[in-house]
This record gives C-alpha cells, structure tokens and sequence, in this order.
C-alpha cells in the first residue's frame, strides 16, 4: 500500500517540519509511526488521514537521531585539540535542532569564535563574547579574515551556500575543515571536507563535549579583537 510507506529521504521534511515537538513533548505519535529494519519510515492508514497513531518502536527516536559514525568524534576531538586558531560556521540546522544550549556550551568548551549564517542569528546570544557576527557575504571585515586564516572550520548544521563561501574552491582552501550534518547527501556536495560527522547536531555536540578539556585559544580572539579595533 503507497499510503503506509515512503521512503527514509522523507525524513529530512519531516525533521524540520516536527523535530521541535519532538524534543520538546516526546509525542512521537503525532509525528512518526514505526522505523523498520530497512529504514522506511511507515505512516498506518488512519495517521495518513489525520486519525491519529501509536508509536511500534519505543526506540524510534534513538533509531532516526542516532549518530552514525561515532568513531569520528574522537578524530574531531583530537583536531579540536591540536587547533590553533579554530572557528565555528554555524548554521540554521542549531535552531531547527533545537540545540542552542548545546552549541553555546560547545564553543564556550573549545573558546572558538562564532561566525554565523543568516538562518543562524539567534543561536548563540549577539552579546556574548565568542559572537563575532555574520559569514559571507552579509559579513564584515573581521569574519573574512576569521574565515581565511583559522587552522581549523567546524561546521554546524550549515550547507555552505553561495551567499557564505563564494568561490567554493577556494573556501577555507588553507583549513583543515569539519562537518556536523544530518544529511549525509549534504557531505561534500558544496565544499569538500576533510572530516565530518552524520547525525543530528543535538547529539554530536553533546558527544563532543564529553571527554573534552577546557580549550584556550586568548591569543587568536585577541588577534580578532584587533582586527575589530582596526575598523574603529
């Protein structure tokens, strides 16, 4: 029956569409129905048409969320580590994940700057510190110079559109760049990336953080500073 099944790519429409009533009431019945083994999302025939369903699979949210290749987190972690003068690009995949809290207190964690899309502005407070501005080219003269010259580009929940990376050869060309993205079609398709991990940005973040010292990086912020100075 074409009615109770569709394909797993329906999952990404469905995460923007409902994923904050997901997290925020767990009413997964309103949302999804069942996940099977071969990853079709299944809609019963009484949902399709509005009635209402019951949830098959008490680990369907675990199952669609999951991160799938966590022994990444460990490779980003170390690069983390070894960064000198490390950014963030953030994206509006941290609002639709409902994951600001998250992401602030992973950039608080490795005290990288905060560039942001303008489908991100809000994630992260305007007035906190690591908040440098806007990416691209709605940006100002201190996130260009952020984006050529950091070591390391940690992208979060961004898909690098033209209006942020331009010549997309060229974009970071000197960094070593990381993706954190729920569509695995989104890897590469813009950007080339050296590394990346697959799954919902919620989670990534929190395995992230854990088993993560205290990152410093004062003399790269002080050098963004400056540049900030130079146009006053």
């Amino acid at each position: 029956d074409k009615r109770k099944g569709m394909s797993y790519d329906i999952l990404l429409f469905i995460e923007r569409i409902c994923k904050c009533m997901i997290y925020q009431s767990h009413q997964l019945s309103e949302a999804l129905a069942m996940i099977t083994q071969e990853d079709v999302i299944v809609f019963p025939t009484d949902t399709v048409y509005g009635i209402g369903a019951s949830i098959h699979s008490p680990n369907a949210l675990d199952k669609i969320f999951e991160i799938k290749n966590p022994e990444n987190i460990r490779v980003v972690q170390d690069m983390i580590k070894n960064a000198k003068r490390p950014m963030i690009y953030a994206g509006g995949g941290i609002l639709s994940a409902n994951s600001s809290d998250e992401f602030r207190k992973f950039a608080e964690l490795i005290d990288a700057p905060v560039c942001c899309s303008l489908m991100s502005l809000g994630c992260i407070p305007a007035s906190h510190p690591l908040f440098i501005g806007n990416i691209g080219m709605h940006g100002g003269y201190e996130t260009g110079k952020i984006t050529a010259e950091c070591d390391l580009m940690i992208v979060c929940g961004a898909r690098f559109s033209d209006r942020v990376a331009g010549d997309r050869e060229r974009f970071g060309e000197q960094a070593t760049i990381v993706q954190l993205e729920i569509d695995e079609k989104e890897i590469n398709k813009n950007v080339k990336v050296d590394e990346y991990i697959l799954g919902d940005i919620k989670n990534i973040l929190i395995a992230l953080t854990v088993g993560l010292e205290q990152q410093s990086h004062s003399e790269w912020l002080s050098q963004i500073e400056d540049w900030k100075d130079s146009l006053s």
